[in-house]
């Protein structure tokens, strides 16, 4: 009997300890949970409901754990935070601190970092606090870098990244002063680079419109090329016509050649002689556009002249018959240069004067008196009354043409210098009369 009772009782007291066992692991866990606990409820207010914070995300204070994340909310605009924090927290962070949402490791799930603002209040955080997120700089670089690169790590497997990280710390073993040093150097090469940082500026704007200005000449380009195209392929097809242009070029490269040796001081002395002439004509020079502009304004008396648009085309002029200025005297009438008035231009008369302003050209000649002009028309020629060899005195018998009475009649037109007209040469009708014939002759 009593053998049973105590075997009963061996019994009880392992149950009783198991129980005990059991009671004191559920109790850690539940210590772990902060089931025995009291903690501070606050919360935060995040633009998204992300940043994959989840509940039971830790939230933590220089790296200290300090609570959890209970729940997560949404009211349309931005996320709602419920957090729990331990009671500890009233006596470390201050009422005015910040927070961040940062992931634990590059792969790892994220949590609530708490800082501290730059001037921290005295006052610590209270139940129903609400804590703002951390808007710094830093904080919203750190916050993008890490968003941006959350992506890259879900789309590459994490063994693949735990083994690279792996490799990357093993090929740094021991190499640390080595990697600051690069880092220093790497350093000083980015600060003399941000000097030059303005000017490369420059060069990418100027770049731009470099590549714009290429952009729209590109189809003027192609379309060269294009056409360069179609010229290449005709060279190519006439390759034998210029094998043989090129061997008549060399023909007379060397024609050319010999020409210039036997003749290279003749066009050397050429070109001194000609010198003269051509500073005569330079000095000579700003009369040629009158000149030619008075040629242009004569087209139309020229055209009337000739009879151009009439049904009798021919030169229509007034010829008039002059005292001879005599026969040339040596020492006296041998051509000379002695003009030496500059470049002139004389505006277009209906009849010009027989001197030109100034006199007589100076060509070593003698020169008569210019005639009087009674009809004062502007032509310092003589007078009298024209006719016609058409219209002749009705008591001359003109006859036919090249007849014996015209050759008669254009002889003492040819005489009137005083010589016997039958002492002209009997061509003279001949040559002289079809110019005369139908034109205006004025006897003086």
């Amino acid at each position: 009997m009593r053998a049973a009772m105590r075997h009963y009782r061996h019994r009880l007291l392992g149950a009783a300890f198991l129980l005990l066992i059991a009671g004191l692991i559920v109790a850690a866990i539940a210590q772990y949970n902060g089931a025995f606990t009291t903690g501070l409820p606050v919360t935060m207010r995040v633009a998204t409901s992300g940043n994959q914070l989840e509940p039971e995300s830790e939230v933590r204070f220089h790296g200290y754990g300090l609570g959890t994340v209970e729940s997560i909310n949404s009211n349309g605009r931005e996320a709602i935070v419920h957090m729990e924090l331990d009671l500890r927290a009233t006596d470390l962070v201050p009422a005015n601190a910040r927070a961040r949402i940062l992931p634990k490791t590059l792969i790892g799930e994220n949590y609530v970092d708490l800082v501290l603002p730059p001037n921290p209040t005295e006052a610590r955080l209270a139940a129903g606090d609400v804590i703002t997120r951390d808007r710094s700089a830093t904080a919203v670089k750190l916050e993008t870098a890490f968003n941006n690169l959350l992506p890259v790590l879900r789309a590459v497997p994490p063994q693949q990244v735990a083994s690279t990280m792996n490799s990357m710390a093993t090929a740094l073993e021991g190499r640390g002063e080595q990697l600051g040093n690069t880092l220093r150097t790497l350093e000083r090469y980015t600060s003399e680079f941000n000097k030059s940082v303005p000017a490369l500026r420059d060069d990418f704007r100027k770049l731009a419109k470099f590549s714009d200005t290429y952009s729209q000449a590109g189809p003027d380009a192609i379309a060269a090329m294009k056409n360069f195209s179609v010229t290449a392929r005709t060279l190519a097809q006439r390759r034998a016509d210029l094998a043989n242009l090129y061997g008549t070029v060399t023909a007379s490269a060397e024609q050319t050649r010999g020409f210039l040796a036997a003749n290279g001081d003749n066009i050397i002395d050429l070109a001194g002689a000609s010198r003269p002439t051509l500073e005569l004509l330079e000095r000579y020079s700003p009369q040629y556009p009158c000149f030619l502009r008075n040629l242009a304004t004569l087209v139309p008396k020229i055209n009337e002249v000739f009879g151009a648009g009439t049904k009798d085309p021919g030169l229509r002029v007034t010829v008039e018959v002059t005292n001879s200025r005599g026969a040339y005297q040596p020492n006296q009438d041998e051509p000379a240069y002695a003009d030496s008035r500059g470049p002139r231009c004389y505006p277009v008369v209906d009849r010009a004067p027989q001197y030109p302003p100034g006199g007589p050209i100076q060509d070593g000649s003698t020169h008569p008196p210019a005639a009087d002009n009674p009809h004062n028309d502007g032509y310092s020629g003589g007078g009298g009354t024209p006719m016609t060899l058409a219209a002749a005195p009705s008591g001359v018998d003109m006859g036919m043409p090249n007849s014996p009475q015209e050759a008669g009649l254009i002889s003492g037109l040819l005489a009137l210098d005083g010589e016997n007209p039958a002492a002209a040469p009997r061509w003279s009708s001949l040559l002289v009369g079809p110019l005369l014939r139908g034109s205006e002759v004025s006897l003086r």
